[in-house]
């Protein structure tokens, strides 16, 4: 989650590939798909592979996470992914 949070995308990668849990969370119920769209870390975004729709304690998701302030690079990819307003 570090690793997504602080958009270092090659220990991202290396942690994926050997396992890492990609929908794991933190206690308020942050993901790292999460962080790297809050963070603007487009390729992470992109390869995670994680849930879009996981939700935080307060109901935020990735999609809400990318609309807080303009990042439309990220809503791209989010919806690619499946993400969205429903």
């Amino acid at each position: 989650m570090i690793a997504a949070k602080e958009g270092e995308y090659l220990i991202s990668e290396y942690l994926i590939r050997h396992g890492a849990d990609v929908n794991a969370r933190t206690r308020d119920g942050h993901t790292a798909l999460m962080m790297a769209t809050f963070n603007r870390y487009p390729e992470i975004v992109k390869r995670s592979g994680a849930d879009v729709h996981t939700m935080t304690l307060q109901g935020h998701t990735a999609w809400s996470e990318s609309t807080l302030e303009d990042r439309k690079i990220i809503q791209e990819l989010l919806i690619k992914a499946g993400a969205g307003t429903k």
